[in-house]
């Protein structure tokens, strides 16, 4: 029977354990021990160890199954790790995830708009072609008015048509690097955008191994002084500056070849791509065009070096659209 608080002083003799006791039922007095007591409760002690080693054992197992079930310990695998995307950031500041290289997408960029003159316009130089050259301040009103045979660098195209046999020429004492002039033609003549797609003709370049032992040529491509190009346009007057093709010969200006004209601003490279299709036209018998229409691109036998007539440069026989 638990004792009253009430009832006055706490006797000396209490059991010291009995105000906790009085927190609760949970806490119960445990009872007196005696020696055959003490034995049970040792066999128990035993008993419970070893079912709580059991016991035990069988959740480590069972977590060692469990991991396995799952993949944990799997044998390393000689497959390559799925490729992973990564982000690059756009103009507007957003991040896009790039495709993988692998799936077959291209990671080149797109090619310069249809019309442009810009270095991209003009494509990649053939083999053998060299940067532009730095030409001298002040260039020479004559030469020696003797040419020489260029060789170019490499092959024909491989397209079919009617041949046209070409050599490369260039007057003595220009002080210019005619090897660059010789490079420029053979890239204009064999790019997919000039006459042979349009003509359906085949130029082949005559060497000058070839002239010497006397093949010649349909058409003769001749880089001359301003005195040389008028003398041999006659009667057609080219007044220093402008080119001509005359009896097979396409004599162009070196004036004009080393700075271009107004009407292509500050692309020369775009010029002398019309300079050649445009002369070159001309031995295959192509007359003088007029522009079709304000900001249209011109056809390259309208007269671009004196006047665009309201169209836009351009410098191939194929219009822009065929690139």
């Amino acid at each position: 029977m638990r004792d009253d608080p009430s009832s006055g002083p706490r006797s000396a003799g209490r059991d010291p354990h009995q105000e906790a006791d009085a927190a609760g039922p949970e806490h119960e007095r445990s009872p007196a021990l005696t020696p055959a007591r003490r034995r049970m409760l040792q066999r128990r002690r035993r008993a419970l160890t070893v079912l709580g080693a059991g016991t035990l054992c069988a959740f480590v197992v069972s977590l060692a199954v469990g991991h396995l079930g799952a993949g944990g310990s799997q044998a390393p695998t000689t497959d390559a790790p799925p490729p992973v995307a990564t982000q690059t950031t756009a103009w507007d500041g957003s991040t896009r995830a790039d495709p993988d290289p692998s799936a077959g997408e291209s990671t080149t960029p797109p090619g310069s708009p249809e019309g442009t003159t810009s270095a991209a316009a003009h494509g990649p130089p053939a083999p053998g072609d060299t940067p532009e050259p730095q030409l001298p301040a002040t260039l020479p009103d004559s030469g020696t008015g003797t040419t020489q045979v260029l060789a170019v660098p490499g092959p024909d195209s491989t397209r079919s048509g009617r041949t046209i046999r070409y050599s490369v020429e260039a007057e003595g004492g220009l002080d210019v690097p005619v090897d660059h002039f010789a490079a420029h033609v053979h890239r204009v003549l064999t790019d997919p955008r000039g006459w042979e797609a349009v003509d359906g003709v085949h130029f082949v370049n005559v060497s000058p191994q070839q002239r010497a032992q006397g093949a010649s040529a349909d058409v003769r491509i001749i880089l001359g002084s301003p005195a040389y190009v008028d003398r041999n346009c006659l009667p057609l007057r080219t007044m220093g500056q402008l080119s001509c093709h005359a009896g097979g010969r396409v004599l162009l200006n070196l004036e004009r070849w080393a700075h271009g004209a107004g009407t292509y601003g500050d692309d020369v490279a775009g010029y002398r791509e019309y300079l050649v299709n445009h002369e070159v036209g001309h031995a295959l018998g192509h007359s003088h065009r007029s522009c079709p229409g304000p900001g249209r691109p011109a056809p390259v036998m309208v007269q671009q070096t004196k006047s665009l007539y309201g169209c836009t440069p351009w410098g191939w026989p194929t219009p822009p659209s065929s690139r």
